[in-house]
């Protein structure tokens, strides 16, 4: 029985981890769960169900769990915002977050957004 539950441990409360065309920093702790077209630099934090797509993020950076950077955005001078009706290249603008930042919990940080060195964002929690 606890083999059993180990297994389903195992496969079901595991996160999956995707890193597509990324550049992480060696010294960087990675709890994340999506990373796309982005770079990470030194002793960066990044926690657990995070989600970065197509950012530059800097130096001593702490992210806290359940952030999304950067996400996909629709445009809605569209005649319809999804993406069955509307065929359309997707550009991502660059978010950049500087040196000594923290992002607190759930926060959403959108795409072409510039972050400076030392701020903190806050996040949002759920009771």
């Amino acid at each position: 029985m606890r083999r059993l539950l180990r297994l389903l441990k195992y496969y079901f409360f595991t996160p999956i981890y995707i890193l597509r065309n990324v550049n992480i920093s060696p010294t960087a702790t990675y709890l994340g769960k999506f990373i796309k077209d982005s770079q990470v630099g030194k002793f960066t934090y990044i926690g657990y169900n995070t989600i970065i797509n197509s950012a530059k993020i800097g130096n001593y950076v702490s992210i806290a769990a359940g952030v999304q950077i950067g996400g996909m955005e629709h445009d809605i001078d569209w005649y319809s915002t999804s993406t069955k009706v509307q065929k359309s290249k997707y550009i991502y603008k660059k978010t950049l977050i500087g040196n000594n930042t923290w992002i607190g919990a759930n926060a959403i940080i959108k795409q072409g957004v510039k972050i400076g060195d030392g701020c903190v964002i806050g996040g949002v929690f759920f009771c």
